[in-house]
């Protein structure tokens, strides 16, 4: 399920949802459960800003198993006037694959131009 609310010139959004696996295995994945939530504002015509958030928790069968959770944050910003924009995005992650203690980091600038 989702939800996403807009008002002037901000958008609040928020999902839920999960993915059984089908697989009855002792070591097997159980279900995955993912959270999503995110707010986007247009500053003006030119100018966009947005955060977001993701959780997406891996269940086992086995009890013994520790479940393990994804967790990503992401902040964009956006620059358009006319022809040319700018964008610049930094993710940054924890438990990446699904695997504990594994970080992740990404930073990208984007500078474009049509003619």
């Amino acid at each position: 399920w989702y939800a996403k609310y807009a008002i002037n010139r901000v958008t609040i959004g928020y999902q839920q949802g999960g993915e059984d696996s089908g697989d009855s295995a002792t070591d097997a994945v159980d279900y995955y459960e993912n959270t999503y939530w995110g707010i986007s504002m247009a500053v003006n015509d030119n100018l966009s800003i947005s955060y977001g958030n993701t959780e997406s928790t891996k269940h086992f069968n086995n009890e013994g198993s520790a479940d393990i959770t994804i967790d990503i944050d992401s902040i964009n910003v956006s620059y358009s006037m006319g022809a040319a924009s700018i964008r610049y995005q930094d993710t940054d992650g924890s438990n990446a694959a699904y695997t504990s203690g594994t970080n992740y980091d990404h930073k990208e600038l984007n500078i474009s131009l049509a003619f």
